[in-house]
């Protein structure tokens, strides 16, 4: 019987142990999701700004190659 009570006990702390590396597996997980999404974030941010600023240069060599009349006579 006490044979029996030992090996339910060495499970049962086997069993807490492995609870707990699960939760910190699990905790581990929701922090690298947390931080994938806030780099995602942030590279739609800039890559709204690289576009914005790519744009804004098409604009502007449009208007370096525009012949001087076109902006006094528009």
């Amino acid at each position: 019987m006490e044979f029996a009570t030992s090996i339910g006990q060495s499970l049962l702390g086997e069993v807490k142990k492995l609870q707990a590396l699960l939760q910190e597996k699990e905790d581990r997980i929701k922090e690298l999701e947390n931080e994938k999404g806030d780099l995602e974030r942030t590279l739609e941010a800039i890559s709204r700004q690289l576009r914005a600023k790519e744009e804004s240069e098409g604009k502007c060599d449009i208007m370096i190659n525009m012949p001087l009349w076109n902006f006094v006579f528009p």
